[in-house]
């Protein structure tokens, strides 16, 4: 009986709707910063009428504040809400910390010298 009812749902254009899905949102898998950084300065585009929520897993996890200090070497998982879907994928973002280096050739500088100086990074 069942295969007759499946073949008049067919024969009369009934169809399964698909359930919606939304994608990750989109942004940068390395951010580095300076001296320090929280969670509100990590950068993620949603899609048009989304919302972005960080977490500390790719899976389930634990909503990050947006006040939460980042280290060195973090990763935090972005994902976003559109229609009030939350997408399945997180994109993966590793937190880095550039530490800048100034050197120069000659340290002693006298009136009227000038000095050439290097910025240099990890």
């Amino acid at each position: 009986m069942r295969h007759i009812t499946l073949f008049i749902l067919l024969l009369f254009g009934f169809s399964c709707n698909s359930i919606a899905q939304t994608n990750p949102p989109q942004g940068a898998q390395i951010q580095s910063f300076c001296d320090s950084a929280t969670v509100s300065d990590l950068v993620a585009t949603p899609d048009p009428g989304g919302t972005i929520t960080w977490y500390d897993a790719p899976v389930l996890g634990n909503i990050l504040n947006s006040a939460d200090n980042l280290s060195q070497g973090d990763l935090v998982y972005a994902s976003q809400f559109v229609g009030g879907v939350e997408s399945i994928d997180r994109l993966q973002v590793l937190v880095h910390f550039i530490n800048p280096r100034i050197v120069t050739a000659n340290p002693v500088v006298c009136v009227g010298e000038s000095i050439e100086l290097t910025v240099e990074f990890d």
